[in-house]
């Protein structure tokens, strides 16, 4: 039987930071093949550069969400998926907000003046 939750038989467990054995193998991993394989990668583009720019640049872009992932797409959406809707009001000002304005305006002048 297991420990209740919330306890464990490692209390320090692994330092913040630590990365885990997979993790290591992965980089690992891609920096042997970045090393070993850079040379043929460069020539393929210069190739393809020389043949369909629009090739080039699809390879270009893909290449690189190896070593810079996309950042997380959004969508926003209303209600059940409809279209947002967005409502503008348009206050008019009456002529007692300018009155009160134009008191205001004048109390700030008068203090920095």
């Amino acid at each position: 039987m297991g420990l209740p939750k919330g306890r464990t038989n490692n209390p320090n467990g692994m330092p913040k930071g630590t990365k885990h054995k997979k993790t290591l193998q992965w980089e690992a991993l891609g920096a042997m093949i970045t090393e070993d394989c850079t040379e043929k990668v460069m020539q393929y583009l210069n190739d393809l550069w020389r043949k369909d720019k629009d090739a080039y640049f699809k390879a270009y872009t893909q290449l690189l969400e190896y070593f810079k992932p996309k950042l997380g797409r959004t969508e926003h959406t209303g209600r059940d998926g409809e279209p947002i809707q967005t409502t503008t009001t348009i206050q008019v000002m009456t002529d007692d907000h300018a009155n009160k304005l134009k008191e205001i305006e004048e109390r700030l002048k008068n203090r920095e003046g």
